[in-house]
């Protein structure tokens, strides 16, 4: 009789390492399936191909849009389709002031607004202003669709600085 358990007790530790093996094969599967699904549907809503946008923000009195052309005309996401880009600009030739920044920060959001209807799934930040107006318009942006904030330097010209932070 005690060999009779003594088989069972193997048999069933054979049995639930071979279920528990079986299970976490089917776990990964389903979840490599699921990212397939998903980036299947991101395919289907947004097209093959990234549409990236460009978001200008300019509140100083020298336009930045002939600059920030030249930029996206040689980085590979721009080069090739520079006339196909969304592209968005806020100019605000008023002073800032905490009464009517309000009314800047909508017509930054109308622009996002309009950008992302047009399909685009990143977005490419370039602003010309006070530090403050940058630190609202990343609160903003933060989290929405990815944005890469792009700084310039004087001596080597627009550089990307990453992806602002998406607040949880």
């Amino acid at each position: 009789m005690d060999l009779i358990w003594d088989w069972m007790d193997k048999a069933s530790i054979i049995i639930g390492l071979g279920t528990f093996l079986f299970s976490a094969l089917t776990w990964f599967q389903v979840r490599r399936m699921r990212k397939r699904w998903a980036e299947q549907a991101r395919r289907i809503t947004v097209g093959d191909q990234a549409v990236p946008g460009v978001l200008i923000i300019n509140v100083a009195s020298e336009p930045i849009s002939a600059t920030v052309r030249r930029f996206v005309a040689t980085q590979e996401w721009g080069w090739e389709r520079l006339d196909e880009l969304p592209w968005q600009e806020v100019v605000w030739a008023k002073e800032v002031t905490p009464e009517i920044l309000d009314d800047l920060l909508d017509r930054v959001r109308t622009a996002r607004a309009e950008l992302q209807a047009r399909g685009c799934d990143s977005l490419h930040l370039f602003i010309r202003g006070p530090v403050m107006i940058g630190a609202l318009v990343g609160a903003l942006l933060g989290n929405g669709i990815p944005t890469i904030l792009y700084h310039m330097d004087s001596k080597q010209g627009y550089q990307s600085w990453g992806y602002l932070y998406r607040g949880r």
